[in-house]
């Protein structure tokens, strides 16, 4: 990610999960989760996550990339930011 719309974009994507269903108790099934955003709120407050866990340092690290971003967003379809 580069930057606030390859994540927005990223987090809509369809992702694999796997849940249980409480009328078959011990099955698991797979399935897909996907978050959509039709509208912006007038003031969008995001918390960016700036660390993960390394497993070759076996701790957790701050990510140094830049993200870039404007004063205005646009979602909409093949727009740019």
């Amino acid at each position: 990610m580069h930057t606030i719309k390859d994540a927005l974009q990223s987090i809509s994507q369809p992702q694999p999960v796997q849940i249980s269903q409480p009328t078959r108790p011990g099955v698991v099934v797979d399935a897909t989760q996907q978050a959509l955003v039709e509208l912006l709120p007038p003031v969008l407050v995001l918390h960016l996550k700036r660390f993960h866990y390394d497993t070759n340092v076996g701790d957790v690290v701050k990510i140094g990339k830049q993200v870039s971003y404007g004063p205005e967003l646009d979602i909409s379809s093949g727009a740019s930011t």
